[in-house]
């Protein structure tokens, strides 16, 4: 007759066995976790510092190159005096498109490097182009 095994006795393997395969366990996947650690701070610092070598990115912007007949003969145009273009054409399109910087002889408030300009208002057009061709992020890609 077989004898029944006391309850609670291991079956088969040794309770230091047991322990010592679940130390095993532990100890993979500790490896693992370690591993996983590594790996995501590699990947975190790759991004991170990839990102600071372009100061532009996701600043560029591309200025197509129009015909010379849309921009720089028609200002040039306006200072030839055909009677195409109203008078005092040529004064409000100096400067950059700003025209000339405003006399105030009484306190000197609107002058100076930082003054007042005498603006047209359909000058923006070459307030506008003559900015975005000193941005910094221009780029010849479309």
């Amino acid at each position: 007759m077989r004898q029944l095994a006391k309850p609670g006795a291991p079956k088969g393997r040794s309770r230091r066995a047991v322990a010592g395969a679940k130390e095993k366990a532990v100890a993979g996947s500790f490896r693992r976790l370690c591993f996983a650690a590594v790996l995501a701070v590699t990947f975190f610092l790759y991004y991170r510092f990839s990102q600071l070598d372009d100061p532009c990115r996701g600043r560029y912007i591309h200025v197509c190159k129009l015909p010379p007949r849309f921009n720089t003969d028609m200002t040039r145009d306006a200072c030839r005096g055909d009677g195409r273009w109203p008078a005092g054409a040529c004064e409000s399109i100096d400067n950059a498109g700003l025209g000339p910087p405003l006399a105030d002889p009484a306190d000197g408030v609107l002058t100076g490097e930082d003054g007042w300009y005498g603006t047209r208002q359909l000058a923006l057009d070459i307030i506008f182009h003559n900015r975005m061709k000193q941005y910094e992020c221009l780029t010849n890609h479309t």
